[in-house]
């Protein structure tokens, strides 16, 4: 994700530019909603052993739909703010003088997805594991913190015209003293 913030810096284009701040968000929120889920998933788990787990999404159904989410947005999946993200900065890429470097950042986004996937499909969509009978779902304000998060993730990826109103204004402002009028 930092490579595609940069990227998007680096064309000094308009589209470039939003898609690295809008980035910069997305990121910090999938970053801050994988954080808190991992730490919720050790609590509950009392393990970090990923090859032993398997099922969770059965009896934490919660918590699988949030990490599903953070994945996909991960990933850059429309409808999330991650895809915005990528969607802008590819473009910006690509009227850019520099349109080879597509290539590597598709590349970094299919490495992602094979990646995020197999760590989700593992750890919740797998076979049940044996070792992890305990397990119950996030509750009270382990909830409030996933749904606030998840559903930034959703919302702007619906509207990104939420933050791209403000994000814009920024960049034609310094793309004018970088650049020019």
């Amino acid at each position: 994700h930092m490579g595609l913030e940069m990227l998007g810096a680096a064309t000094l284009t308009e589209a470039g530019l939003n898609g690295s701040v809008f980035q910069m968000f997305a990121h910090g929120i999938m970053t801050g909603l994988f954080f808190a889920l991992v730490g919720l998933v050790y609590e509950k788990a009392h393990s970090r052993e990923i090859r032993r787990m398997g099922g969770f999404g059965r009896v934490m159904p919660g918590v699988a739909t949030a990490f599903t989410v953070a994945s996909l947005s991960s990933l850059g999946l429309p409808a999330t703010a991650g895809f915005v993200a990528e969607l802008l900065t590819f473009m910006g890429a690509w009227r850019s003088d520099h349109v080879w470097w597509l290539f590597p950042a598709v590349a970094g986004t299919f490495l992602t997805a094979v990646y995020v996937l197999r760590v989700a499909k593992q750890i919740f969509w797998g076979p049940p594991s044996p070792h992890f009978h305990h397990l119950e779902d996030a509750r009270g304000p382990e909830w409030v913190a996933l749904v606030i998060l998840t559903a930034v993730l959703v919302l702007f990826g619906m509207v990104p015209g939420l933050a791209l109103a403000l994000v814009d204004t920024a960049t034609v402002s310094l793309l004018s003293r970088i650049v020019g009028p």
